[in-house]
């Protein structure tokens, strides 16, 4: 009995037990399934307590908790200035989903269970969502607005004063660098210092400073006397700044610069006697006949010693005086030069006749007038002469009036009128002289007191009489007027033999008579037209160097009767 009775009380007893522990399963399995939906116990986000929750309501309590932090500006400090940026306009969001993301899900594992169950207190991170091409363009906006180049400091003078604007520092955004700054901190830093490249500049404060004590101020501490043998004088601070300026030298440090030219220009402005021009030798007139005017040498201020001289004194305390040596200066053309041109004889004259009537006042005064111009012009070897070169412009302000001249034919009033009168006697004493004739323009009708075919009219600008001096010495032009005639010699060395020949006229044409009704007519006397040829033979020593014939067509004067 007993023995039956024992083995049938262990069977409810295991029966029990297997009830028990199917009972604790189930339990187990729906606690597990319970604790996977919901997020540990403990567990914050941002300082925000999500433990316990669902994923959905955890959600909901990150967005309401952390809404108003996400959206406050993001303050960039950008060395000593300060930017706030907006985080949505730079692509900065949460990112919920991925910040839950793992602290949900069904798990059987005890300690696991045990853990979720009572908590571990665990500060899970905020996941942020960052859209970096957004974020660089908003960095970029703010990297145009903080650059600033590095700004050299300067030394300049005023008036004699100092003047000193202090270096600064050049700064641009590392827009690379600061967004991954901002990733990684954001939102848990509103304040974030940007990454800055800094540019020093060439010359530090300390340095600038130290220039303007020892090198500025007592360079304008006080004036500065230059002397040069007899002569000095003096410069003043105010002079001085002018032409100082403060550098970086090649090793980096300030130094003092002096303007070499400025200061010469100050000093021979100042003290003019401190320099001589060196004078050319040359020829002049003198008592109507050639004489060799010696050279004269000059002196000049040595530039360099000027410069270097003043910028050591301008460095003293006391005893602020610059000693400057002068050179030599050669003329370029030497006594000795002028005496191997040669002007020693008349090569060449020539008279030319002038009307004197009462009406032909005019005329004469501007011949008397160009003449004066043109005596004593000395034309070197191988120079070319050019009346419109000597005599310029006509003018009432060169001491000329109007008188008449032809123009398109007819008799006419302008300032310098009868001047061909002196073109013509200048071409016939180059003619006869044998130098290279280069270029003259006859009369368009022949006026009786020329020779014809040799004669030259003269129209500024556009009608000129040159002639090249080929003879290899130089020559003097000598020439006034004597009763009624322009007498013009040339003066050198007479290398030329020259031969004229001149043809008979031809092709010989009568002239008309008009009858000029104009109220400022001038009566004009007739003249035929015709063709005529001059030839040129210019020899030396026999033999023959040119053989040149002239060509001239002359229009026929129209006889003009002035009606009334």
């Amino acid at each position: 009995m007993s023995a039956r009775g024992e083995g049938f009380g262990w069977g409810k007893v295991a029966l029990r037990l297997v009830v028990t522990l199917v009972v604790l399963g189930a339990a187990y399995v729906g606690l597990a399934y319970y604790l996977g939906s919901h997020v540990p116990s403990g567990t914050t986000v941002q300082g925000v307590d999500i433990g316990g929750m669902t994923e959905q309501r955890a959600a909901d309590t990150l967005r309401s908790a952390l809404s108003d932090r996400a959206s406050e500006p993001v303050t960039l400090t950008v060395v000593d200035d300060t930017v706030d940026i907006d985080p949505e306009r730079a692509g900065l969001s949460l990112d919920i989903p991925a910040t839950l993301d793992g602290l949900t899900g069904v798990t059987f594992d005890p300690g696991l269970v045990w853990q979720h169950l009572t908590g571990s207190g665990e500060q899970q991170p905020l996941e942020v969502d960052v859209d970096d091409q957004a974020l660089e363009q908003q960095l970029r906006r703010v990297a145009r607005d903080v650059h600033t180049k590095a700004r050299e400091g300067s030394i300049r003078f005023d008036d004699g004063r100092v003047v000193t604007t202090l270096p600064r520092q050049g700064r641009s955004l590392d827009v690379s660098r600061t967004a991954e700054q901002v990733a990684k901190t954001w939102p848990r830093q509103s304040q974030i210092t940007a990454s800055v490249e800094v540019t020093e500049p060439e010359l530090s404060k300390q340095q600038l400073k130290k220039a303007v004590r020892h090198l500025a101020k007592p360079a304008v501490s006080g004036s500065v006397t230059v002397r040069s043998g007899k002569h000095h004088t003096r410069l003043t601070p105010t002079q001085l700044g002018r032409m100082l300026s403060v550098h970086r030298a090649k090793d980096g440090t300030p130094e003092l610069r002096l303007d070499g030219t400025a200061l010469a220009k100050q000093v021979r402005d100042q003290a003019p006697r401190m320099e001589r021009d060196a004078v050319n030798a040359t020829v002049r007139l003198v008592d109507g006949h050639p004489r060799v005017i010696p050279g004269r040498y000059g002196r000049q201020l040595r530039q360099g010693d000027l410069h270097d001289s003043v910028l050591k004194a301008v460095r003293r305390d006391h005893h602020r005086v610059a000693r400057v040596g002068t050179h030599r200066v050669s003329p370029k053309v030497s006594t000795k030069d002028a005496r191997k041109w040669g002007v020693d004889e008349v090569i060449s004259s020539f008279r030319s006749q002038f009307p004197t009537a009462p009406s032909d006042a005019a005329r004469t005064h501007n011949i008397r007038t160009a003449l004066r111009h043109i005596n004593g012009t000395l034309v070197k070897p191988g120079e070319q002469f050019s009346l419109i070169g000597i005599l310029g412009k006509t003018t009432k302000a060169k001491g000329y009036v109007k008188a008449p001249v032809i123009e398109g034919g007819r008799l006419t009033y302008a300032y310098g009128g009868g001047i061909s009168q002196v073109s013509t006697t200048v071409w016939n004493a180059a003619w006869f002289a044998g130098v290279q004739l280069d270029e003259h323009t006859a009369h368009s009708y022949y006026i009786p007191r020329y020779p014809a075919g040799r004669e030259a009219t003269m129209w500024v600008p556009t009608i000129d009489n040159k002639w090249t001096n080929d003879t290899g010495h130089a020559i003097l032009i000598q020439t006034h007027t004597e009763g009624d005639e322009v007498v013009m010699k040339f003066w050198g060395t007479d290398v030329y033999t020259v031969k004229t020949h001149t043809g008979p006229r031809r092709n010989i044409v009568e002239p008309d008579t008009v009858v000029d009704h104009d109220g400022q007519c001038i009566p004009q006397y007739p003249m035929e037209g015709f063709d005529i040829s001059v030839t040129r033979v210019v020899k030396r020593h026999g033999e023959v160097l040119d053989r040149h014939v002239f060509t001239t067509h002359y229009e026929p004067e129209d006889r003009v009767v002035c009606a009334g």
